[in-house]
């Protein structure tokens, strides 16, 4: 699988976080350009997300586990988790509802 994904800057300066951030002065504008059904389909994104977060499964590092592989999976399966939200709610904005992204 081949993807290639962008952060756009929100208004307030934060970037998506867990992914990596490349420097575009037009945040937004630069990640719809760069959507093309060569390199990203919605699904693939979550897709590859969903198996970063089974990297950290809760029957391996359960959440009331004190050490710190424990709390550091938590952190991971929670980081994964904001990202698909946010992923989500942005591909819908754009039209990105499912499937791949039309020409």
């Amino acid at each position: 699988m081949r993807l290639r994904t962008y952060v756009a800057r929100e208004d307030d300066g934060t970037v998506l976080p867990g992914v990596a951030y490349h420097p575009a002065t037009q945040g937004e504008d630069y990640l719809a350009r760069s959507l093309d059904h060569d390199t990203l389909c919605a699904n693939a994104l979550m897709q590859a997300i969903g198996e970063v977060r089974g990297y950290y499964p809760e029957s391996v590092f359960p959440e009331s586990g004190n050490s710190l592989d424990c709390k550091s999976a938590s952190m991971a399966r929670q980081t994964c988790d904001n990202i698909t939200n946010r992923a989500s709610e942005l591909m819908t904005e754009w039209g990105f509802d499912s499937g791949e992204v039309e020409e």
